[in-house]
């Protein structure tokens, strides 16, 4: 029982979790702009898409960079 705790304090202290989802949404964001640019014809919908994912990468590493342990 003692490993998982010590476990758990290390994914905690590095932060693993968040830092795994930046890398998700980075990937997201790449797949969706790259999707977007080529487009032969896009439409408002579908800019609109781009702007909420891209829009979003701003909120979600604000979030990271101020959460965590304060030093």
């Amino acid at each position: 029982m003692n490993r998982w705790i010590e476990l758990a304090a290390v994914v905690d202290a590095w932060r693993l979790l968040p830092r795994l989802f930046c890398l998700a949404y980075i990937y997201l964001t790449m797949t969706v702009t790259q999707w977007f640019m080529a487009l032969p014809d896009p439409t408002s919908q579908q800019a609109s898409l781009v702007t909420i994912v891209v829009g979003g990468a701003v909120g979600f590493f604000t979030a990271y960079t101020t959460t965590g342990k304060k030093k």
